[in-house]
């Protein structure tokens, strides 16, 4: 019974961290999409800023 509960939370875990690591994935990849779209626009507007 309790080998039986550890497999179960086991694979809850391993679900979870699969999940856990696409959504990052995901994240990361939209970050750094918008990064380059605004990367022009937000050093000019550093430069511009401090000038």
């Amino acid at each position: 019974m309790t080998f039986y509960k550890h497999q179960q939370q086991k694979k809850i875990i391993l679900r979870f961290s699969l999940v856990l690591r696409f959504s990052l994935i995901i994240n990361s990849n939209a970050i750094k999409t918008e990064l380059n779209a605004g990367r022009g626009k937000s050093y000019n507007r550093i430069f511009c800023d401090h000038e």
